[in-house]
């Protein structure tokens, strides 16, 4: 198998679980707040792998803005 079709079979299965694992606890706290706390988790994680690898400095400007755009959309 080629690695993109392992990560998308890992991203289906994170998927997947996601929605077991998170259906009480979203039901238990409220599905803004479980987002939020979910969302702000996320950020930290990835803030701190790609601060780790070095992944800012090879950012392009032209992409900041989509980038940007993209993570205050979703």
């Amino acid at each position: 198998m080629h690695t993109y079709e392992l990560a998308a079979l890992g991203a289906a299965a994170c998927w997947a679980l996601n929605g077991l694992i998170a259906a009480h606890p979203s039901l238990y706290v409220g599905a803004i707040s479980f987002n939020r706390a979910r969302m702000s988790i996320v950020f930290v994680m990835l803030g701190a792998y790609v601060t780790m690898t070095g992944g800012w400095v090879r950012l392009a400007r032209d992409d900041a803005f989509a980038i940007l755009a993209s993570g205050f959309s979703g």
